[in-house]
Formats: C-alpha cells, structure tokens, sequence
C-alpha cells in the first residue's frame, strides 16, 4: 500500500455520502420513490432521498436522467429522458449522458462518464470538459478518476493547479527523495543565489542525516564558535582545544602563535596599525585566491559591525583585530553559503590548514564526536571539560538530534519541522499585515521565489515537484464546519535511514469551537528500515483508544512491542485516556482498510477530534 492511499481510507469518498449539494446544470440519474401533489417527489439520487419539484409527472419506481434547475431554497428537477433497467450500468447509460451535454461520445469521455455514473456523482459540462483537459495531463486512468472523485466530493477548486497537487500524492515519489533530489541539484547546479543558498541549507537539516550533517557543517560550526567574540571564554578554549584534537591546528601551536603567523604573513614588514592590518590583510586573503575581490565590501560591513559589537575599542590589541577580520571572513563565507562549496572550501579554514585530505580527515573526527555526545547517556549535563562544552554548545545550537524514546524531544522536533515546511504560509499571508523573516524562509515561499529566478530548469523542476506535494498538503487539511480532517507527509531522518512520516487525523470541533480530545481517529504510516512498511489505525472514543498495527509479520512486531506496552498505558493515563487494546494484524488488514475506502468515517455527535501529543 502506498502512504498516501491512507487519503482515501477515512475520508468520506463516495459521492452522494453526507448532504449532497445540488448546482444548477448538473445531470442526475434519479428514482422516483413516492409521489406528491403539485408535482412534488420524493427521488432517491445514490443513497440519498431528497425532495424535488419536477417540471412534468412521472412514475413511481422509475429511473430517469434529471437536469438540476436554479431556484431559490428548493431542489428543482428537469426530465431529460427516462433509462431502461437494461442500460443501467452500459455503456449506453454514458452515451446518454454525453448526448445530454452535447459532448463528442470519444472513448475517454464514454470512460469518465461511465466512472462517475457508478460511483453516483452528478456530472455538469464544465466538469467533464475540465476532466477531459485533466486527463490530457495525466497518463493514469485510474488513479487520475480518484483524485476527480475525491475533488468532487470534498469540494475542491475544480482547476489543473488542485488536480496536478493532489496527482503528486497520488501518484509521486516519497517525499525526502523529492527533497534530496531537489538539495542534489542545487548542490549541482552553477548558478546560485542567496534564494538557493537558503533552501539548500534548510534543506541539508531537513533530508540529511545528522551523522552525514555533523560531518559536512561539524567542523564549521566549531570554527564559528571559536572566532565569534561573544563565545564565552571557556567555550572558545574548548572550541580551539577541539580543532587541534582534530588535527586542523598542530597541537603544539597556541592561538596568539597562530594569529601572530597569520599576521607575519599579510604583514612581513610589520604591524603599524588596525588600518593597515585590515587592508594588508584583505589584500593577501584575495592574492591567494581565498576571497574574490567583489567580497571586499561585504566583508569590511561584516568587520565593522563586529568591532561595534565589540564596543568600539580604542586601544583594540592587533592580534584581536586579525581574529576579528578572520571571523568577518568566516561569517561572509557562511552568509553567502556557496551551494558549490563545502566547509573545506571555507577561506578560514584554508588559512588554518591547506591540505585537503587533513581537513576531511578533522572534519569526520568533529563529526563522529558530535554523534557520540548526541547520542551518548553517559555524558553528564554538568561536565566542565572545555572540549565537551564546546561540542554541546554546538549541538544546542545548530544539531538537535531527535531523540526517538523521548516524547518531549519528539514532538518538539516534529513541530519544528511543520514549521519549517511552510505549510501555513498562505494563512499569514492572508490574516497579518506584516510577515516575518521566519516565515519567509520556510521551505514553501523559498521554493515559490526560486521558481522567480534565474535557475536550471532541473532545478525550477524540482521545486515544482515539492512545491506540489506541499500544496497538496494544505488543500487537503480541511475544515468543514465541525468536522476537522488533516492528512500530513514529512520528511524523517531515524539514524541513517530517510523516510516519510504519513499522518490521517479526522475528528471534528466542540460547539465552542475548540478541538475536543476525546474523540478522533488518526493513522499513521512509517516505511522503516527494518521493520518495513508499517501501519498504525488508533481510534479514539470518549478519551478509549484502541491501536491496531498492520505488519507483514503481526508475531513477530508483537513480541517486539509487548514489554512497552504497560508503558504506554500508564502515560496515556497520566493524559486521561485508557488504553483499551491493542491488536497487531497481518496483510489482511491492509484489506480491511481498504474497505474503508467505500464508506466514510461515522462523523455523529460522538465523534469528534483529538489534539495530537506524540
């Protein structure tokens, strides 16, 4: 099963489930049941009775193609033809209907006619024209009436746009391969603006795994915490101590012996002032091709504001200020995150060592010891060892390792990620007079300004791909009055191994408009690395939960699961919910949730919403 059939297992598919809305134009295939004066009928339309005004009489028991007429606050029926119990379910029955829209009877007319004649969905000729344009651009038949289906009845935007979405769900790759190919070129690509830059490092946290991230921005990040001024003192030691241990700086060499040689460089006939350390200095830092002369300014601005940070020192000691340049440098090199460079690349750390395979070699050590103090129970929060300070200062800020068997590090990083994708970037847009940076630079709006600029089309391509599966996203969480229906995919990085995370909510909102928590059903869908394809169907009654867990091998996962299932019940307790069953389901299952498909989720009074704490 794809993840994203899961779309259509809890939401209400067929077309006539629910209050059907009528439209002006549409063609129904209706059966008169009773018989009213003033030609009023009682006419069961799929599973719906509904009463009607008909403009002629008619019989009772009989099936007939009816024409919806406009009319204010009553259902008005137009006799187009009565049908033989013999042509119900033929070919002739959507010949029929074509002949009433004066449509051309091609096969792929007669083909969607006929589809959504057996699955009750009345029919306008704006709507088949569009399906037929739809089905121009889609290369799948079936899949490609589903997601028509599904537009229907949920009362989608009947345009390409929603179609080509929901297409994507349906029908696309997972999503952190979409993401990863999009990082891989941009990665490849030779142009670059700050735009891209931004998406490739909001990307490389979102589908890189965080071994193969430490690795690649590690040692960068150490350096950063080593040069900024406002580092405290025992962090910028430790931060030094760490790339000696890695071997990026010689062990025997201190930091004023390094900034002195670095001065002895740029300056061999000596050090007269800051004025002309700063611009020696950058006039050596371009000879040797470590900056690019255009860098100057960005890099004087970057200088500048670090020294008022600094306070504006009068007396500022010389090798102070070559520190300071270096880390104007760095900050430069970091902004403009050059998509074709790795940190090895960076001009600073050039400078501290010049050998290609030495930096690789530093940069796997900083790396490996980042996972470890990541991953490691045994490292006390209260250490002071500088090193080991500095490597948790690191992950603080820049590596925060999801932590899979704590609740509160979980939620926290699956929020964090939401956010990140932009999927609410429409709403801001449209409720606040003012958007912020941070919403800007969510992957969304990043991905819409790429498609502005002067890129690859391998690049634009890719960014369409993700900017779809987003907007799918959106589309799909819907609120329809009470009911609340969320269907939600992103990327999930568990050690080394990429997936997707395929969340269904569906519950509904209290008469106060607040998400009642005792009642909901969610699923969620993980492809895991050794487990495999495996699904999780909780339903939620009056605060009761019952799991089901679909597995290949349902004895195996059981014996698994067992020993943490008392766990489970006691904090679901500690949140006021029992715990009733748990049953674990092999293949078969899959099936049974694929009946679902056929009828929707009871939405009555007593089923309604929960608000997620994972």
């Amino acid at each position: 099963m794809q993840p994203t059939q899961l779309l259509t297992h809890t939401r209400p598919v067929d077309g006539l489930q629910g209050k059907m809305t009528f439209h002006s134009g549409q063609i129904l295939l209706g059966k008169m049941t009773k018989l009213f004066p003033n030609n009023m009928a009682s006419v069961q339309i799929g599973s719906q009775m509904v009463m009607a005004a008909l403009d002629v009489p008619l019989k009772a028991g009989e099936r007939y193609w009816l024409q919806v007429q406009p009319d204010d606050g009553q259902v008005r029926l137009k006799l187009l033809e009565a049908i033989a119990s013999s042509e119900m379910g033929s070919s002739k029955a959507a010949e029929q209907v074509l002949t009433h829209l004066s449509l051309g009877k091609s096969k792929e007319a007669t083909f969607i006619a006929d589809y959504f004649l057996k699955n009750e969905l009345p029919i306008t000729k704006e709507i088949m024209e569009e399906s037929l344009r739809f089905f121009k651009d889609s290369s799948i038949t079936g899949q490609g009436l589903t997601i028509i289906k599904t537009m229907l009845v949920q009362e989608l935007p009947f345009v390409k746009d929603v179609f080509m979405a929901l297409q994507s769900v349906e029908n696309g790759k997972p999503f952190h391969i979409i993401l990863s190919t999009l990082l891989q070129n941009l990665l490849k690509s030779e142009k670059h603006t700050p735009t891209s830059a931004q998406t490739k490092e909001l990307l490389e946290t979102l589908v890189l795994p965080k071994q193969e991230l430490m690795e690649k921005m590690g040692m960068q990040k150490v350096l950063s915490l080593w040069l900024k001024a406002e580092t405290p003192v025992h962090v910028r030691e430790g931060a030094y101590t760490l790339l000696q241990n890695a071997g990026l700086i010689p062990h025997h060499v201190s930091e004023s012996e390094l900034l002195s040689a670095f001065l002895d460089k740029i300056m061999p006939s000596g050090r007269s002032n800051a004025t002309a350390v700063v611009r020696e200095g950058l006039s050596y830092l371009s000879s040797q091709g470590l900056i690019q002369p255009t860098e100057t300014n960005d890099i004087l601005s970057e200088l500048n504001r670090l020294l008022r940070n600094a306070g504006e020192r009068q007396n500022l000691h010389i090798t102070s200020l070559a520190k300071t340049l270096l880390s104007a440098v760095h900050a430069n090199f970091e902004a403009k995150a050059f998509i074709s460079a790795d940190q090895g690349q960076n001009p600073v750390i050039k400078l501290l060592n010049n050998n290609p395979d030495t930096v690789q070699v530093a940069s796997s050590k900083i790396g490996e010891l980042l996972l470890k103090v990541a991953t490691s129970d045994q490292i006390v929060t209260d250490t002071t060892e500088p090193q080991t300070v500095a490597l948790k200062s690191v992950l603080q800020n820049d590596f925060k390792v999801v932590n899979f068997s704590n609740a509160g590090s979980l939620s926290s990083s699956f929020k964090k990620i939401i956010s990140q994708m932009g999927f609410g970037f429409e709403s801001v847009l449209a409720t606040e007079k003012q958007v912020s940076d941070n919403q800007l630079e969510t992957l969304k709006p990043l991905l819409m300004k790429l498609m502005q600029e002067d890129l690859s089309m391998t690049v634009k391509n890719s960014a369409e791909q993700a900017i779809q599966r987003i907007t799918a996203q959106q589309i799909l969480a819907q609120e329809n009055g009470p009911l609340q229906q969320l269907f939600m995919q992103i990327p999930l990085t568990m050690g080394t191994h990429q997936t997707d995370l395929t969340m269904q909510w569906t519950g509904r909102r209290k008469k106060d408009g607040t998400i009642d928590p005792a009642y909901c059903r969610i699923l969620f869908y993980l492809e895991l690395e050794s487990l495999k394809e495996t699904i999780i169907d909780m339903g939620v009654q009056n605060r009761v939960v019952n799991v089901s867990i679909i597995h290949e091998h349902p004895d195996r996962l059981e014996m698994l699961v067992t020993p943490f299932i008392e766990v489970l019940k006691k904090n679901l307790e500690e949140m006021d919910y029992k715990l009733s069953s748990i049953v674990f389901e092999n293949e078969a299952g899959k099936t049974q949730l694929k009946k679902k498909s056929q009828v929707a989720i009871n939405m009555n009074d007593t089923y309604s919403g929960l608000d997620l704490r994972i």
